[in-house]
């Protein structure tokens, strides 16, 4: 008997980004309508601000877990933006506690082992690295019993998996001999060993990369197959422009665009009052101005943006080396710059 899961990564229900959240999830409810899975399950982050809670964000959360439980039993699992913090571990301090009492579905804030079909699943919520086996643990299993199930679901930083601004070299090790690990967390579709990452299903900032969806694993006789399902929806796009050439620019409505202009203070200023500046923002166009200094005039756009490049970030992450919650707040203020 086959069996078939729909794994979807990090949604992140904002205050500023419920255009793109909605035309998400009509998708992901068609992609599941379609596809008929015999589980859904959601890998945690649906919402974005830790201990505080925007009413319309939870309630297009709730809206849209409410229609997946619809299609499939839903296993919601807890990440850490869930939390209060970090730090918090295995607690029910979170919106969705009163999700459990919802049919067809399960809230994954404690390490949970399910029957699905013939197979046996291990579901872990979010941790702080370093505790992951002490999550595992609380399932009172053996090694030997864990590697009996076919997969486990979690919302992890593993070793070795690519964050977008660095590699991680204190996530937690997965050994190799255990089941597949379908993990949320991390934004960028990867796979590391026997990890994979689905990745959040849209572009959370303008410069991520287009590579979204969500993840159909199956499971046969043959073994397990998964593929990453791409999401017919508007994708995101940063494009850095002068002043003549904002002038010049066409808009396409496929899009959602961050214009940066690099221009001089006279030419922003003209920029800023002009009617095709308050077209487009009406259109929903991000638009950052950037003053150009005068003995700057006559350096090329690419110039500035290579010299932009020279980061302090690694400077950072070797003065905090050695304190793991500093780089966990790091990355986290890294993540939120790189969504807005």
């Amino acid at each position: 008997m086959s069996t078939s899961v729909i794994a979807i990564g990090d949604p992140h229900f904002k205050i500023d980004n419920s255009v793109e959240t909605k035309l998400m999830s009509d998708a992901i409810i068609e992609q599941c309508q379609n596809t008929n899975p015999d589980a859904i399950v959601c890998l945690g982050d649906v919402l974005d601000r830790f201990s505080k809670i925007d009413l319309k964000p939870l309630n297009d959360a709730i809206d849209f877990l409410s229609r997946l439980q619809q299609i499939a039993p839903l296993y919601l699992i807890i990440g850490n933006h869930e939390r209060m913090n970090n730090d918090d571990f295995c607690t029910d301090k979170h919106p969705f506690t009163s999700l459990k009492l919802w049919s067809n579905t399960y809230v994954i804030d404690y390490p949970q082992s399910h029957q699905i079909n013939d197979h046996k699943m291990i579901f872990v919520p979010y941790v702080h690295n370093g505790r992951f086996h002490e999550a595992l643990n609380l399932l009172d299993m053996s090694s030997e019993q864990i590697k009996e199930h076919t997969l486990i679901f979690a919302h992890q930083e593993f070793k070795g998996c690519n964050m977008g601004h660095i590699i991680s070299e204190d996530g937690d090790e997965y050994p190799e001999d255990y089941p597949l690990c379908i993990s949320g967390h991390i934004h960028i579709n990867q796979t590391i060993r026997n990890i994979i990452y689905p990745g959040s299903p849209i572009q959370h900032g303008y410069t991520d990369d287009d590579t979204r969806g969500i993840l159909r694993i199956n499971l046969t006789s043959q073994g397990i197959q998964n593929r990453l399902i791409s999401l017919n929806v508007k994708r995101k796009k940063l494009i850095n422009l002068t002043w003549d050439q904002f002038h010049r620019w066409e808009y396409d409505d496929q899009f959602f665009y961050k214009l940066n202009v690099t221009a001089t203070p006279v030419e922003i200023a003209q920029i800023s009052k002009s009617k095709r500046y308050s077209e487009l923002k009406s259109l929903g166009v991000k638009i950052k101005l950037t003053k150009l200094r005068e003995q700057y005039n006559n350096v090329k756009p690419q110039q500035i943006q290579s010299t932009q490049k020279r980061s302090y970030i690694p400077m950072l992450y070797q003065r905090i080396e050695q304190d793991v919650n500093q780089k966990s707040w790091l990355n986290h203020i890294l993540n939120q710059i790189g969504s807005q």
